[in-house]
């Protein structure tokens, strides 16, 4: 029924675009889901996996549509980079291959973070609508990002149950990605959720037991996410590391120990030389301070600037705590003008309010129920270097979506504390973090 209901999807949005282009797209996107919950091998995994599929799809595929509206005009809502992508991308009609190895050389080679892997995906997710279809379409190049949304989505169901039975894994995976950042990060053309899709991926393999083979799998995850960002792809390298001492602790690869134990120290060392480097850090810096983006530091009314004074260590747990909490106003709805505008700025809302209710809900649990003390060796690490990826990358410019990687972790912890210490608490602290965050976000606008 669900693989019914997210091919009618692709019916109905196909009329209503009227792009070859983009019903084929869609189509590439429901067999790529297909395949990854038929990769299941549990029948009650695919069961499951498939109603996460079939709601997932059908409700960012509309989405994505809704939101594509926002680039008509020459004129964007939400991130100024999708209408940046769009001009520079949508109308590539020839590719050659030596020009693309010129780019991924200059990115992997000269240590550049100049997203090249990224945007040459999009620039031939271009060519072959132009070439081969009836040309592009604000719709079509969005659905480059739906298709990792999908994706993404899948191997969080994937990921959720390591944790929990199928059923509950599938329910709490459609409402993270119905609810979370990761729902209009999905519909706009912006790199972080292809991230998210291979940092998933990564996490999975780090989680699960580890076996040799999936060492290839990690190498290609910081390989692929270098290319899109390379800060990014370079502390994934500390869940490698991570993954090398799982590795030496499992008996059956004990041997392994006089080869694996050099490098993990040797990867250690690089990893964080390469995130302190000054090059790293001056490629960050100009990055960053490039972006007009409707979300940015301007809506916390500038405080974040100012925690740039702040001592090393002091900063990034401040930025940390601070970027958390839902401080947007209403100035969406303010300068909404269409349906879609509207449509994006709640979605806005609903994620703000969820994020704050998971993160906060988690640090409640951790550290005032005392929790931490009781989550096992994996999960303790875990969440610890996913804080240290939150806070380091916050403190250089408070934008979620570029830790978009942590929440499904965040939330995944969160739902097991609380249902697994505190079951009968459990609504009620739901609806009492939603209501204090609806109080702060409504303090927030009034005092702005």
């Amino acid at each position: 029924m669900w693989y019914i209901i997210a091919f009618l999807s692709i019916i109905i949005v196909g009329v209503f675009d009227g792009h070859t282009s983009s019903f084929a797209a869609m189509l590439l996107t429901f067999l790529l889901g297909f395949l990854s919950v038929y990769s299941i091998k549990s029948q009650a995994g695919r069961t499951n996996g498939g109603k996460v599929f079939g709601i997932v799809f059908s409700v960012y595929v509309i989405s994505a549509f809704i939101a594509s509206r926002s680039f008509i005009d020459g004129q964007y809502f939400y991130v100024s980079d999708s209408m940046k992508y769009l001009a520079t991308y949508s109308d590539v009609i020839s590719w050659s291959w030596g020009d693309i190895f010129d780019h991924l050389s200059h990115t992997y080679l000269d240590f550049t973070d100049d997203n090249g892997l990224f945007n040459d995906s999009l620039a031939f997710w271009a060519y072959v609508g132009n070439h081969y279809f009836d040309g592009t379409s604000e719709f079509f190049m969005t659905l480059f990002l739906t298709m990792f949304g999908v994706l993404t989505s899948l191997e969080i169901f994937k990921f959720f149950s390591l944790y929990l039975d199928y059923s509950k894994a599938a329910k709490y995976t459609w409402i993270f990605a119905l609810l979370s950042l990761y729902h209009i990060y999905s519909i706009v053309i912006i790199r972080d959720i292809v991230i998210a899709y291979f940092y998933m991926l990564g996490l999975r393999k780090i989680i699960d037991k580890p076996r040799i083979l999936d060492g290839f799998v990690l190498l290609l995850v910081v390989l692929v996410t270098m290319g899109i960002r390379l800060y990014t792809g370079l502390f994934f390298g500390t869940f490698i590391m991570f993954w090398f001492y799982k590795l030496i602790q499992d008996t059956k690869y004990a041997n392994y120990r006089i080869i694996v134990i050099p490098i993990i120290v040797v990867g250690v060392i690089f990893v964080g030389s390469a995130l302190l480097s000054s090059v790293l850090m001056e490629n960050v810096t100009d990055e960053v301070g490039g972006y007009d983006e409707l979300y940015s530091e301007r809506e916390a009314g500038g405080a974040a600037a100012s925690f740039r004074s702040l001592p090393v260590g002091v900063r990034q747990v401040v930025t940390l705590l601070f970027s958390q909490l839902p401080l947007t106003t209403f100035h969406r709805f303010l300068i909404s003008t269409s349906f879609s505008n509207y449509y994006l700025s709640i979605l806005a809302f609903v994620f703000h309010i969820f994020g704050f209710v998971v993160f906060y809900g988690l640090m409640y649990y951790c550290f005032i129920k005392g929790l931490f003390k009781k989550m096992n060796f994996n999960e303790k690490w875990i969440l610890i270097i996913m804080l240290v990826f939150v806070a380091i990358t916050l403190s250089t410019h408070i934008d979620l979506r570029r830790c978009m990687e942590a929440y499904p972790v965040f939330f995944l912890l969160y739902i097991f504390l609380g249902q697994k210490y505190y079951p009968h608490k459990w609504h009620n602290n739901n609806r009492t973090f939603i209501l204090i965050g609806c109080l702060i976000m409504l303090a927030y606008t009034f005092i702005q």
